[in-house]
């Protein structure tokens, strides 16, 4: 068989030939401009040099773990003759001529852990000379397993503006393929741009449960699947409940009022009389009503107010609420008696009372401006029993005097701390024949306090320990219930917890008591299997909490990535749970601001932000501190494909980088 070196010189002959006998035939002149011609075209030795070699050195690959396979990827600046793909330098794989692949290979785990290389041959210049050899960098093709394979950053649910939007995922790899799916029925097919995933959505789609369903392999079950997300109409864009008018406190000249977008907001607004005099991306939203809560001051009254929720980042992407007003404060009628501050250790059974100079036609308990509970109208006090089952905070009494929505005087503030365990008890793993001990904490001194079961009574235990040892006795489903008092009303009861036994390697988690940690059966426990999924939730304030951190422990947000919580494997040895509170943002080591996402500095977040990210993640060029800073944009400690999915949503005007 005629070897590649081979046709090249015969080839190169025959061109020789046919030129000798086309200039026997033309003029001197024509013979002059011919060659000038094929001067022209032939390249010098250096030219062909630059056409050699790679132009996209091949990367690391991770298999699937379901096939063990993958796709090596790179770019020749031409076609070699000969390509060889070599394991712990010994030649593993090899093509020639025709049959050499031009940008990507299948490989598969067997060489996992193998430097790898690839080499590739080019015709010598000069016949005789010795061929042309270039290697790549090394790599390597590693055995995959599921958790290399993720959706970091899920889709958010995008609102349609002119009929059109886009939705975005990222991932922890680079897609083969990604398909959009409807209802659990397959749509259409999605474009992919390295780690992050794209769906243009229309008006078609509004009404339907959407998933990503992205590829990491050929085969078909080597997918992973997004969390569900919906297409919105500007027509959904409404508050689902409307800002009232509400009245000036005496004591404080302070309001509060509560309101509900049907949607996430990306910023909020409060507009006085036409002026946004407030502007946040921050807010709290109550866990159980979805309300948020705005204080207004004496400098607001008798004005024009509205707010204004943000769907979007473009300027026009908002809604207003209905106009209210903020009142001030009626002259004629009175608290006579404030209503006192109340805590079970403190007042005992003692019931709440006040008293107002007037008939009131109707009273509420109100906590940050939200109505909790109605009394009697001519109610001077409220059952001790029934009010600690409130939730604790600070609360006033709101007295009407009037029908209509702003006829009301409201108390001073007073505090409520309801009897809960402060500290509850959590349980956990033990040897099969073995026990653990589980303590708990309460705010108040119990007058007696019971083990159950199952939902069921099991016994008393001592009222002045806070403490209990069980063992594995095939029980389930237990509680500790105290009563701050000896009647069955006042019992406060705990969160379910179990004591299990196991053969298992399992490892404790400490961790302070704003953090309750939930093993895979979604029991709040002190301890873990190694290698069990668990799940961290921070109890406290949700605006002061930024992330968990912990020793050799990777903390990944929840579905819903505003929730205070964080999914982790378990690993194998015992971890320590440390919160990462809040800080103002962008505040480098020396106190300058920063922009988060604007890697370059150049006081722009766009591509360019977005290819320097790249070029670092591949370890193409390394990002300085300071660039390295501005591209942590979920503020991990770690620069990955997460920041680039953030970027890129901020760019295409999905979510604003905070």
């Amino acid at each position: 068989m005629e070897s590649h070196k081979s046709k090249v010189m015969r080839t190169l002959a025959l061109v020789m030939a046919l030129s000798a006998v086309s200039s026997a035939a033309v003029s001197a002149q024509d013979e002059q401009e011919n060659v000038s011609s094929i001067a022209q075209t032939i390249s010098s030795d250096e030219e062909i040099l630059m056409r050699r070699g790679f132009a996209i050195q091949p990367q690391d690959v991770v298999c699937s773990p379901a096939s063990g396979h993958g796709y090596l990827e790179y770019a020749f600046k031409s076609m070699p003759y000969r390509m060889e793909l070599l394991a712990d330098g010994k030649v593993f794989l090899e093509w020639e001529d025709e049959n050499v692949p031009a940008n990507r290979i299948s490989v598969f785990d067997e060489v996992d852990g193998k430097e790898m290389m690839m080499r590739i041959y080019y015709v010598p210049l000069k016949e005789g000379g010795v061929p042309d050899v270039y290697e790549s960098v090394p790599f390597h093709i590693y055995k995959g397993n599921a958790d290399d394979f993720k959706i970091l950053a899920q889709p958010v649910d995008p609102v349609l503006t002119n009929g059109k939007g886009l939705a975005t995922c990222g991932v922890s790899f680079k897609p083969v393929q990604a398909l959009l799916y409807a209802n659990g029925e397959f749509l259409r097919e999605l474009t992919v741009s390295d780690d992050i995933v794209n769906a243009e959505v229309t008006s078609a789609d509004v009404g339907k449960q959407l998933t990503f369903r992205v590829f990491y392999s050929d085969e078909r079950a080597d997918f992973v699947e997004s969390e569900p997300f919906f297409v919105r109409s500007e027509e959904d864009m409404i508050f689902s409940v409307q800002p009232l008018s509400a009245v000036l406190s005496g004591d404080t000249q302070e309001a509060f009022v509560t309101f509900c977008p049907a949607f996430e907001p990306v910023k909020l607004e409060k507009i006085c009389d036409g002026k946004v005099t407030y502007s946040t991306d921050q807010f709290y939203r109550d866990g159980n009503s979805g309300l948020i809560t705005f204080a207004y001051g004496a400098d607001d009254a008798d004005k024009k107010q509205v707010i204004r929720a943000y769907y979007g980042t473009g300027e026009n992407d908002y809604v207003d609420s209905d106009e209210f007003v903020i009142v001030n404060t009626d002259k004629n009628h009175h608290f006579t008696k404030q209503p006192q501050d109340m805590e079970v250790s403190v007042n005992g059974d003692k019931p709440l009372s006040w008293k107002v100079d007037f008939s009131p036609i109707k009273q509420v308990a109100v906590r940050d401006g939200k109505e909790l509970a109605t009394f009697d109208d001519d109610a001077t006090e409220f059952d001790a029993y029934d009010w600690y089952m409130m939730p604790s905070g600070r609360y006033r009494i709101r007295s009407y005097y009037g029908r209509g929505t702003t006829d009301y005087v409201e108390s001073d503030i007073f505090t409520h701390k309801r009897p809960a365990f402060t500290v509850s008890p959590r349980g956990g793993y033990c040897t099969t024949r073995g026990s653990r001990e589980v303590s708990w904490q309460l705010n108040f001194k119990p007058a007696k306090v019971e083990l159950w079961a199952e939902g069921a009574y099991l016994r008393d235990l001592p009222n002045d320990k806070s403490s209990h040892t069980f063992s594995a006795s095939g029980l389930g489903g237990y509680q500790i219930v105290a009563y701050f008092d000896d009647s069955d009303r006042s019992a406060i009861y705990s969160p379910f917890f179990n004591v299990t036994g196991t053969e298992l390697p399992f490892h404790e988690i400490v961790c302070d008591n704003a953090v309750a940690v939930y093993n895979s059966q979604n029991q709040l426990t002190s301890c873990g299997v190694e290698g069990e999924q668990m799940t961290a939730i921070f109890e406290g304030d949700s605006t002061a909490f930024e992330d968990f951190k912990a020793d050799g422990v990777d903390f990944v947000p929840q579905a819903a990535p505003d929730m205070p919580g964080r999914q982790f494997v378990m690993p194998a040895h015992d971890v320590d749970i440390r919160v990462v509170y809040r800080t103002e943002p962008n505040d480098g080591p020396g106190g300058e601001h920063y922009q988060q996402g604007d890697v370059d500095g150049d006081g722009k977040i766009n591509v360019t932000d977005i290819a320097l990210v790249a070029s670092h993640i591949k370890g193409i060029k390394a990002l300085d501190d300071k660039a390295q800073m501005r591209a942590d944009v979920d503020r991990s400690g770690k620069i990955n494909v997460t920041d680039i999915a953030l970027i890129a949503s901020h760019i295409k005007g999905i979510k604003a980088i905070e």
